[in-house]
């Protein structure tokens, strides 16, 4: 039986994993899709946030959906990082 600490650990993992592959996501583009395994990831992406990639493509939400995806993710790996010394040196770059 897992644990609350368990549950909040596996929990911020699997945020960290969504805004990882949504900025990723946003960053591809077309020009990409000639990279072996490119268009699956793509694909998969879609398939598993189509609500979040939908706005991603959206003229009128974008970048404001990429820079919330961005600030998420980097606030997540932030909160993630086991040596929180250099957690906040590098935050908020995201390395991706």
């Amino acid at each position: 039986m897992e644990n609350k600490e368990e549950k909040y650990k596996k929990y911020l993992e699997d945020l960290l994993v969504k805004y990882n592959d949504l900025v990723w996501y946003a960053r591809s583009s077309e020009k990409h899709e000639h990279i072996k395994g490119v268009k699956a990831e793509k694909m998969r992406i879609e398939n598993k946030y189509t609500e979040e990639c939908i706005r991603l493509v959206d003229v009128e939400e974008d970048n404001w959906q990429h820079g919330f995806n961005s600030g998420m993710l980097a606030a997540l790996r932030l909160f993630s990082e086991s040596d929180k010394q250099q957690a906040m040196k590098e935050f908020p770059h995201l390395h991706t």
